[in-house]
Parts: structure tokens; sequence; C-alpha cells
């Protein structure tokens, strides 16, 4: 389904973000991008491209906010796999999005990295996307168990709290199993409590929900389509949800 008629239909506006042009989405032109221009060479905790991307849609928020035509308490996100990352790292550090959709992000996203399953850390550490993270990412790829990693994905999720998010993933028989979906609601069920903590529902049920289903009655959502690796199936249920918890 087209995207934008999507949004349309739900009452937003819909407004495409390329951020490969801010920060190319490759290691060989770190130094060209934003990155280059604010801290080079990288320190072992200096941004990376997901950082990078997600600053730029913070500056993005805030033009869209200065415009009348928009609602500025009412501007979302959404992103899938990579760009997913991208998207739960910008909403963590910028509550002014109303909400946000991570869609099948995986390892570095939503998917608890300490679970030791699906896409692996030396992947993330390698010469296609050793540049989304900080430096530091390398001290982990093969050289220290992930046992001991000191932080992780629910950590990172619960950032997010007290605000809405919407984290979704596709099916592992459809191609999407090296996102670890299980490991990606495990993570969003383990940054539940920060919810809590502000006194807000979450679930009370420790099951995973069913398929179709999900958690999107919470500020918190969870829902797994019955595709692939495609973010198109929870865009319906990430406006809906967006609606819900939008501000008056």
């Amino acid at each position: 389904p087209d995207p934008v008629a999507v949004a349309l239909r739900h009452g937003w506006a819909h407004v495409a973000y390329r951020p490969t042009l801010l920060q190319a989405d490759d290691g060989g032109q770190l130094e060209a991008g934003v990155i280059g221009l604010a801290r080079w060479p990288r320190e072992r905790h200096d941004w990376g491209a997901l950082r990078a991307w997600g600053w730029g849609a913070s500056r993005l928020r805030e033009a869209l906010a200065a415009d009348p035509r928009f609602a500025a308490n009412r501007i979302a996100l959404a992103g899938h796999s990579r760009f997913g990352k991208a998207v739960l790292v910008a909403a963590a550090f910028d509550h002014g999005f109303a909400n946000a959709l991570v869609s099948s992000s995986g390892a570095g996203g939503t998917k608890l990295m300490r679970r030791d399953y699906g896409e692996r850390w030396e992947n993330m550490a390698g010469s296609y996307a050793f540049h989304w993270y900080a430096p530091q990412v390398m001290e982990w790829a093969g050289n220290r168990p992930l046992a001991e990693l000191p932080v992780d994905a629910h950590m990172l999720i619960a950032l997010r709290s007290p605000r809405p998010l919407f984290v979704s993933s596709g099916l592992t028989e459809r191609g999407d199993g090296w996102t670890d979906p299980r490991g990606q609601w495990l993570a969003t069920r383990l940054a539940q409590p920060a919810w809590a903590l502000a006194g807000l529902a979450v679930p009370s049920d420790g099951a995973a929900p069913p398929l179709l289903v999900g958690e999107t009655a919470y500020p918190l959502a969870w829902y797994q389509h019955d595709q692939g690796h495609v973010m198109w199936p929870a865009l319906e249920r990430f406006l809906a949800h967006a609606g819900k918890f939008a501000p008056q």
C-alpha cells in the first residue's frame, strides 16, 4: 500500500525524510557528513550514523513545528530495518516526537543482544554496519562475551518513557527471523516498568500476545504482523495508535 495514501486516510500529513543526504550510509564516507563536521576523527563514544540520522530527524521536527500547517505536538516518526534503529534512537533522545513506529529493527535496535540469537554483533561491527554505531562497537565483535554487555535494547527502549512508542516485526517463517521477533518482544516487555513507573498502563499477562493482535492498547505497544521484513503491514495499526495517544 502507498504509505502516503494510508497516512492521509488517517488524517496525517506525510513527510519523506532522506537521512542519507545528511550522513551517507557508508563507512567510507563518515568524514563527509555531519559526523565529519561535528567530530573527526571519532572517539570511542562519538556518534555513528544512527545518531546523526536521529539528530537530523529532530531538526526536521523543529522545522515542521514552526510551520502553522502542522500540529507541532503531533509529529511522529516511522522507520524500518536500519532506519527503524534510527527511529528508536531519535525517539529515545527527542521526546518532542509524539510517537514512533520502530519496524523490524533487529540487532542494534529493539532486539535483545544478550539473548545471542539472530543477527550477531559481529555483523554490526562488520564493513556494512560499523558506521551506524560508536566506535566502541568493535570491542564486542567477538572479543568480549555478549552476556557482559553493560546495556541492552530494553534500556534504549525505556529511554522513551513516558512517551508512546510502537514496536513491530514480521514473521520468522516469512524472512524476518534474523531480526529476532521474540527478542524484540522480550526487550519491549522488559522496558515496560519504565512506563509503569510513570503511572501508565502496561500488560499484566506475561505471555506473548497472539499474532496480528499484539499489545496496541498501551503507550508502549508491540505488534507482530504475518508478513516478512517489511513495514507496511504495521502502518495502519501504528497510525491508529498514534491517533489514540496523540496530545489533544
